[in-house]
């Protein structure tokens, strides 16, 4: 038998080597510090109330939602290197692009920035988040009531 040593970050992902734990966290606290603009979904535990299914939307301030997205798609440039990632940052095209480009990416290490990009994709053109991107394309078929003031 053989002893191993694993190393957890804070969301609970395993690693193998220290060092790529440490980045990793680093990775998240950049991430949550861009993010921390957006409204906190977990503020809203209302158990009548069901995000996902289209229950109604967080309202966004759109300079701070586009801020938020700019800064990170100029951290996913320094883990990817794609043309979409710049052309989304020139607002050309549409985010599905970013979302592509990361699901493509075969690295773990990115998932703060997938699990950040998820957010924007769940945002329809008037800076209104719902719980699932269906709603985002389709805000017509979400209740149209704020869940935040």
């Amino acid at each position: 038998m053989k002893t191993i040593t694993k190393f957890e970050a804070i969301d609970g992902t395993e690693f193998n080597k220290e060092q790529d734990c440490v980045d990793y966290e680093k990775l998240i606290e950049r991430v949550n510090n861009i993010m921390n603009v957006l409204p906190n979904i977990s503020e809203y535990p209302n158990p009548a109330f069901c995000f996902q299914s289209g229950s109604g939307f967080l309202q966004h301030d759109k300079v701070k939602l586009r801020d938020a997205q700019v800064k990170i798609l100029k951290l996913c440039k320094e883990y990817i290197t794609n043309e979409w990632i710049e052309e989304s940052i020139n607002n050309n095209v549409h985010p599905s692009y970013v979302e592509k480009v990361l699901d493509d990416t075969d690295d773990y290490r990115i998932f703060p920035l997938m699990r950040a990009w998820w957010r924007f994709m769940r945002i329809d053109k008037l800076s209104r988040e719902w719980g699932h991107p269906y709603y985002a394309s389709h805000p017509e078929k979400g209740e149209q009531r704020l869940i935040n003031n």
